[in-house]
């Protein structure tokens, strides 16, 4: 988020554990707006909503079609490796 100079992002998972809670509520104290959202919470939504009816419908979470990026937006191993080292400090 800071390499991309942003201040609100979404961590989407299975589930959240307290550890990253935590984390969240640390990113907080350093301007940082991190919302955790849930897969079952997404899926909830999507449905809801009535997105996927035309067509067949996904019998599996893995079957979701997923954005793809491009090899140029997507940050190399050495920059991600500095990046963790900064943000250890």
């Amino acid at each position: 988020m800071r390499r991309g100079g942003y201040t609100t992002g979404y961590i989407v998972a299975f589930s959240v554990t307290r550890g990253a809670a935590e984390e969240v509520a640390r990113a907080r104290t350093e301007g940082l707006d991190i919302k955790l959202v849930k897969v079952a919470e997404v899926l909830l939504l999507v449905k809801r909503s009535g997105l996927g009816k035309i067509g067949p419908q996904p019998a599996t979470v893995e079957e979701l079609p997923l954005p793809m990026r491009k090899p140029k937006d997507m940050p190399s191993a050495e920059e991600l490796v500095e990046s963790d080292r900064k943000a250890v400090g």
